[in-house]
């Protein structure tokens, strides 16, 4: 039974068949592939899907009509029927991450500044800048005050 079971692993075969067919007013298009599995496929051509159905006018009028039944039924009000509508119409406008990540960067460095600003002031006993006395590194020289650090900031005389 064990060589059977090994000979039945190494000869056995799978084999990806994926088919896509596209079906218009003036024909069909039947595609096969055989290197993705249908679900990813169709998770990579899921813009191209987006677009087509864009491009039908039955799709977006079956869209508006079951908004406009569920206005007539009081499911929705007019706002959010406007709302729906112009998504329908209007694409989307995502985020760009790496801007977001910026002014997150930027809004805590701004919060910092107010902070240290408001805090009690001391002098750094490297250049001689006054910074808040509860600032790690000094923003100008880069001096290290953080625990095991042999500097400490010099509190200003009040």
């Amino acid at each position: 039974m064990a060589i059977a079971a090994i000979l039945n692993g190494l000869t056995t075969k799978t084999k990806i068949h994926t088919f896509i067919t596209l079906i218009t007013n003036f024909g069909e298009l039947h595609l096969h592939y055989d290197k993705m599995e249908p679900s990813v496929m169709r998770v990579v051509l899921a813009s191209v899907f987006q677009r087509m159905r864009g491009c039908s006018p039955q799709w977006y009028e079956q869209r508006i009509s079951v908004l406009e039944s569920a206005k007539a039924t009081g499911q929705i009000d007019e706002q959010q029927f406007s709302e729906f509508v112009s998504r329908l119409t209007t694409a989307p406008t995502w985020p760009d991450p790496v801007v977001e990540a910026a002014l997150r960067k930027q809004e805590e460095a701004e919060r910092r500044r107010i902070a240290d600003a408001s805090a009690p002031q001391g002098i750094c006993p490297n250049c001689d800048t006054t910074i808040s006395i509860y600032a790690e590194t000094c923003p100008h020289c880069k001096a290290f005050f953080g625990e095991g650090s042999s500097w400490s900031i010099k509190p200003l005389n009040a």
